[in-house]
């Protein structure tokens, strides 16, 4: 089977191991390379936290973090349990292209066991409250929508190292990063002693750490949050330094924020956390990409001579805002329930709400066939073992999910709203919100054609997803009262 474009991306930046800019990267990929595609990767480079652009070059943050040393506090909490939590302290460490919680430390050379403790939320955010909430790494994170759940976390068990060292509070652990690919760590204890008896060099390092984060806070990132910030800094500090390893760690990032009054944290509609002065309204902060630049990129392609020898290319031509990840999911669907191949069903779901003739009579014909050789592809892969009931009702109800999506941008659309009437935060956190149902439509696809059957993550999502149908409604009620008001 043909290797997607999006594959042969993501291959290639999971891979990269020295900076590039875009000429390098399509050259290398193979992709073509057109405004459009450099608009759309750059974007998506540019909004998660591994890279930092710079002088139009690319640096997965593998290639400078490895330079610093990092030194966490542990609470008395910690201290009493014989645990340790990294939670937002290893910002902005946590591996590339992982959960957040797939971290991994040593000491003296031995894995330092680690075990699920489950505690309730006012004791685990603490130890988060920088980290975006869609990063807290809560194994059951379904959980956080009943009160007073008992939530679970994945904790590092150091009650031999506390033991050993005879740990009191003061004292540091000094976390040197291995292998942050794979995030491996290295732990060795410092007592408060030796931190004083080296203050003077801590202290300049803290000082350039803060003026360098300064300098980050006045810069326009794309998507920024603090974990964004902080990567930008600590890459500024990598060129200073000329690379160059480090021998010292310098002050708990916590204990630097506290002793700098004029930076504050605060926490996004979306679930981010953004780091900004304390004069500064958030609300008031560029904190997403402009929304007409999105709508504006959907005209240009509209523009672009479409393909008309793919499902994609003719949803395209067609305006919908569909694509084939939606079409083989309404196919797995049928073929699942061991149906007819129907492309009456597929047509009523894609342009539910539109009006007729959905298409020209000459496209009808080529969509048609195109759809019924996906169905045949997908039936091939299909194992009827594979069909069991998690899967199946996940799908379905992140199809309905973004059916209702679909039918809330066609109503706006028969109303005539124009993009700047959009509210535009909350117009970019619906289609974030369009995009990860599709995406999952995609792990779903992949599980059961590979025949996974992760049937408890798939529940755990579930739960998401009903509050997600739950809460659409009033997304809705809430951006049609701000275009009217």
């Amino acid at each position: 089977m043909k290797r997607s474009d999006e594959e042969v991306l993501f291959d290639y930046l999971e891979g990269t191991q020295q900076p590039f800019t875009m000429e390098e990267l399509f050259k290398a990929t193979g992709l073509k390379q057109t405004a459009k595609s450099e608009a759309e990767i750059g974007n998506m480079i540019h909004g998660c936290d591994y890279f930092v652009l710079w002088e139009n070059t690319f640096y997965l943050k593998t290639l400078f973090l490895k330079n610093f040393l990092i030194r966490m506090h542990p609470n008395e909490f910690e201290l009493k349990e014989g645990i340790f939590v990294p939670g937002h302290r290893l910002l902005p460490f946590h591996p590339p292209w992982a959960f957040m919680g797939d971290i991994a430390f040593q000491y003296n050379g031995s894995p330092v066991k680690t075990r699920t403790r489950k505690l309730k939320i006012e004791t685990i955010m603490p130890y988060f409250a920088l980290m975006d909430f869609q990063k807290v790494p809560i194994l059951n994170i379904e959980d956080m929508l009943d009160e007073n759940a008992d939530l679970e976390i994945e904790v590092c068990d150091l009650k031999s190292f506390y033991k050993k060292n005879n740990f009191q509070p003061g004292d540091s652990i000094i976390i040197e990063p291995l292998d942050l690919k794979e995030g491996l760590f290295a732990i060795r204890y410092e007592a408060h002693d030796s931190y004083e008896g080296r203050i003077f060099e801590i202290n300049r390092i803290d000082k350039k750490f803060v003026d360098t984060l300064e300098k980050v806070l006045q810069m326009e990132l794309v998507f920024p949050n603090a974990e964004k910030q902080l990567l930008y800094t600590y890459f500024l500090l990598s060129r200073e330094a000329e690379a160059a390893p480090r021998t010292i760690a310098g002050s708990a990032l916590l204990a630097l924020l506290k002793a700098r009054e004029e930076i504050k944290a605060s926490s996004l509609a979306d679930g981010r956390i953004l780091f900004h002065f304390v004069h500064q309204n958030i609300e008031d902060l560029k904190v997403n990409p402009d929304f007409n630049d999105f709508t504006n990129m959907a005209l240009e392609e509209l523009d672009e001579e479409p393909d008309f020898d793919t499902i994609d290319g003719i949803l395209q031509y067609l305006g919908n805002n569909n694509d084939i990840v939606v079409v083989r999911a309404l196919l797995l669907d049928q073929i699942a329930a061991q149906k007819k191949f129907s492309y009456k069903d597929v047509e009523d779901y894609l342009f539910d709400g539109a009006p007729k003739p959905f298409m020209p009579p000459e496209l009808r014909g080529p969509f048609k066939e195109l759809v019924h050789d996906e169905f045949h592809e997908i039936k091939e892969a299909f194992d009827p073992a594979s069909a069991f009931l998690p899967i199946t009702t996940a799908r379905k109800k992140v199809l309905e999910a973004m059916l209702l999506i679909s039918g809330f941008l066609r109503s706006l659309d028969a109303q005539g709203v124009q993009p700047e009437q959009l509210p535009q935060d909350d117009m970019l956190n619906l289609m974030e919100l369009d995009r990860n149902l599709a995406e999952f439509l995609s792990v779903i696809e992949t599980a059961q054609l590979e025949g996974e059957n992760n049937s408890a993550e798939i529940r755990r999502v579930l739960k998401m997803i009903d509050v997600a149908l739950a809460q659409l409604p009033k997304v809705f009620d809430l951006i049609r009262e701000q275009i009217n008001a």
